[in-house]
């Protein structure tokens, strides 16, 4: 996850404009703050976590674009 976020943080690199495109709710923010802040945190103690698994259970479209 800590490789992700560098990505997408590094100016250089095509990806960092896809955080300026996307555009949620104001509903959503509360709870895209809580995620991302999670995810920090985790990233902060080393953690590792079965990611996709999590995903899978609880986001039933997560597999479904593959």
């Amino acid at each position: 996850m800590r490789g992700q976020f560098t990505r997408m943080n590094d100016m250089r690199n095509p990806d960092f404009n896809i955080g300026f495109k996307l555009n949620l709710p104001p509903s959503y923010a509360l709870i895209h703050r809580v995620w991302l802040g999670s995810i920090g945190v985790l990233c902060q103690l080393d953690a590792t976590v079965p990611m996709r698994a999590e995903l899978e259970q609880w986001v039933p479209t997560f597999t479904a674009a593959e």
